[in-house]
């Protein structure tokens, strides 16, 4: 039975679905406390440091790293951060 040609592995990308938890604590603690960190509130990831863009999926492509990062206005190439925010502080 012929099952078709498929796509070689090499060639696979997939489109990966996004998620983060964030809650600020002041002070923060010297060591981050399990419970603590489990118990984070969903938070919103940024595409733009204006945060006008939502930053929900991004693209893995077989062989190569995924290295999610928020850009700065008008600037290129992006930032080496990602910038994240409480749900409480949606715009």
């Amino acid at each position: 039975a012929t099952f078709g040609a498929s796509t070689p592995l090499t060639s696979q990308t997939w489109q990966i679905q996004l998620q983060a938890a964030y809650a600020p604590t002041a002070p923060v603690p010297q060591l981050p406390e399990l419970c603590a960190a489990l118990a984070q509130p969903p938070a919103q990831l940024w595409a733009d440091t204006g945060q006008a863009q939502q930053l929900a999926e991004a693209t893995l492509v077989y062989g190569q790293e995924l290295v999610v990062r928020t850009r700065a206005a008008g600037a290129q190439p992006p930032l080496s951060e990602l910038w994240i925010t409480p749900p409480d502080s949606l715009p």
